[in-house]
């Protein structure tokens, strides 16, 4: 017993200290770099996936660690977000539990089972005429009498429903139901049918309109309110569904939406002759030539427009691949619609502060349009 406890201990010793070598090194060997390769989108879509990775297993005390090193002066995003991992891949390898850590995790997963007692998390497949399918979850609240507004939510391109889950849990906490899925092509991680060379806005549409036929014959379901909420090209697609179904859709949130989509289809092919039977969008999602010829000839501003209900759109200042600017002629392009800025997000509101900000702006807009239960 004693010989298997050393060999435990022996084994995640040498693994914390090959973890602590591997991370020093990489510092090491990053800085020994011409700049010019680090500002190139393999290098940052690798320190982009660390980060991810790591924000999955970071403590609150080591958020505040990791975002002081974007407050440093004279360095590239990805030379502040290198370090930052480093550093905290180094602390996650070198911390021990304590009983404290162990008592305070239990007490984390016990709150929230007790939280989930308020809903259910529900898989639900949505099958179309043509055999495909859509995939999606239902967080449908309990103990409430009667029915209950849904929140639709579409996610970005190249994400799943994951990516609005969070969403989805903090109104169910509300008893508001929402429904979160993954678009047909939407991403390779998609568990919906479909290819990323067989997808577009339009065709994401289609999914819309599907979910919302589908979600009328859900008995929970209060049908005079029935929101959408976006991200990104999600926003956009939410956006053409509300115009093309405005008796149905009760209100519209959009989160950055990517309206730049119009401005990239054009400047990727100048003509339709141009248009690329299969294209690599922005370095590192495969499409085909229908998610440029599917919108080749909308103008997005004018199609938006017809919506005449209230929407609210949320948009980070510092939005390195959608400018403000496209949400405020958006903003323009409707007959009602309120526009704010979340300072210090950039093209996503799922880190703190940004994501309690954006919930309590969407729950503010909710109850000011008797959206609510």
């Amino acid at each position: 017993m004693k010989i298997k406890k050393w060999l435990d201990f022996k084994n995640t010793v040498l693994i914390e200290f090959k973890a602590v070598f591997f991370f020093l090194n990489f510092v090491k060997w990053f800085f020994r770099q011409p700049e010019k390769p680090f500002r190139q989108s393999n290098c940052s879509n690798f320190l982009n996936s660390l980060f991810v990775f790591w924000l999955y297993i970071l403590t609150k005390q080591q958020v505040k660690i990791y975002a002081l090193f974007f407050t440093l002066k004279g360095k590239t995003h990805d030379e502040k977000l290198l370090l930052a991992t480093a550093l905290l891949a180094t602390l996650t390898a070198c911390q021990t539990p304590s009983t404290s850590a162990v008592n305070s995790s239990q007490a984390t997963v016990n709150a929230t089972q007790s939280v989930q007692q308020n809903y259910s998390v529900i898989e639900k497949r949505i099958t179309l005429p043509n055999g495909q399918s859509i995939y999606g979850k239902l967080y449908q609240p309990k103990h409430i009498q009667g029915k209950v507004p849904l929140v639709i939510f579409a996610h970005e391109l190249g994400g799943t429903h994951e990516n609005m889950a969070g969403y989805a849990e903090a109104l169910a906490k509300k008893g508001i139901a929402g429904y979160v899925f993954d678009f047909r092509g939407g991403s390779v991680k998609s568990q919906s049918s479909g290819k990323t060379t067989e997808m577009s806005v339009m065709t994401e549409v289609a999914d819309m309109e599907a979910i919302l036929a589908e979600s009328k014959k859900w008995d929970f379901v209060n049908a005079d309110k029935i929101v959408l909420v976006g991200g990104s090209q999600g926003g956009v697609v939410s956006a053409f569904t509300a115009t093309r179904n405005a008796n149905k859709i009760a209100g519209l949130v959009l989160f950055y939406p990517a309206f730049v989509i119009e401005d990239d289809v054009h400047n990727f092919a100048p003509s339709k002759a141009d248009i690329p039977n299969e294209f690599t969008m922005r370095g590192w999602i495969k499409v085909g030539s229908r998610y440029f010829s599917d919108v080749y000839d909308i103008d997005f501003m004018k199609q938006i427009g017809g919506y005449p209900k209230p929407v609210l759109i949320l948009h980070g200042n510092l939005d390195p691949h959608v400018p403000v600017k496209k949400s405020q002629l958006a903003q323009s392009s409707y007959p009602n619609a309120k526009l704010e800025i979340i300072a210090g997000a950039e093209h996503s509101f799922r880190n703190e502060p940004h994501f309690s900000q954006a919930v309590a702006y969407v729950e503010q807009y909710l109850k000011q349009n008797n959206l609510m239960k």
